[in-house]
């Protein structure tokens, strides 16, 4: 019985070691201050194209790829690049940081599961397409 509850929390925590949500944090980038501060711009220019809603996710994205090639690993930007491309023209490459987005944070938005399902429609996949 005891072995049961180690093998669970040793994949537990290892789970845990290859999903992790990396804040744009200066504690997290310690070596590219100017790197970091080039993305924090990035998002906030992002989002105050984002929070004007879907008909200006296409400013938005423009952003959001500049921030994503600084950190590819926060579950925030991960999600909000997804919805900018299901709004484009490019709504192919939503499914790529949808997912990546869920496995990094999977509390991140209730909303994510239509917009994956929107995403997985667009690239075909029917059947988890219905799942989401």
């Amino acid at each position: 019985m005891l072995k049961k509850y180690i093998l669970i929390l040793v994949v537990f925590i290892s789970s845990g070691i290859f999903a992790q949500n990396v804040e744009f944090d200066k504690d997290n980038f310690k070596d590219d201050k100017d790197g970091l501060k080039s993305a924090k711009d990035n998002i906030k220019s992002g989002d105050e194209e984002y929070l004007k809603g879907p008909v200006f996710y296409k400013e938005a994205l423009k952003y959001y790829e500049n921030a994503q090639e600084f950190n590819p690993n926060n579950a925030m930007l991960n999600y909000k690049l997804g919805n900018c491309y299901l709004s484009s023209i490019y709504q192919f490459k939503a499914l790529a940081p949808l997912e990546k987005a869920l496995k990094l944070d999977p509390n991140i938005d209730p909303a994510i599961h239509f917009a994956l399902g929107q995403a997985y429609h667009m690239n075909l996949d029917w059947d988890k397409a219905i799942t989401e």
